[in-house]
């Protein structure tokens, strides 16, 4: 999946299991369980992450929405948790993808 300007991204319910961020190569995988299996967000070019973990409606590890919308050659998303804190991410381009099974 690429999602293009304005996209919604379908991961709603699931869980956030890790984040990695390569700081070298300003790329970050986020890694998910869904219904449909593992998945993985995959940001490449990145120029910015913002990550809040403060649980402001209580915990949860479950995604309640992601927005994706590009700007002048740069694509913001925003994982919003059902926690009510939210992942945000500047890059030049990401993809959502299933992913082999994660293990814990």
């Amino acid at each position: 999946m690429n999602p293009s300007t304005g996209a919604s991204v379908d991961l709603h319910d699931a869980t956030l299991i890790n984040l990695k961020f390569n700081w070298k190569f300003g790329t970050v995988e986020i890694e998910f369980r869904s219904s449909r299996g593992p998945q993985v967000l995959i940001a490449k070019g990145l120029t910015s992450l913002k990550c809040e973990r403060s649980f402001p409606w209580g915990p949860s590890c479950s995604v309640n929405s992601v927005e994706a919308m590009e700007q002048d050659s740069c694509v913001f998303v925003s994982l919003e948790m059902q926690s009510g804190d939210v992942i945000a991410l500047s890059c030049e381009s990401f993809t959502v993808a299933d992913k082999a099974p994660i293990t814990d």
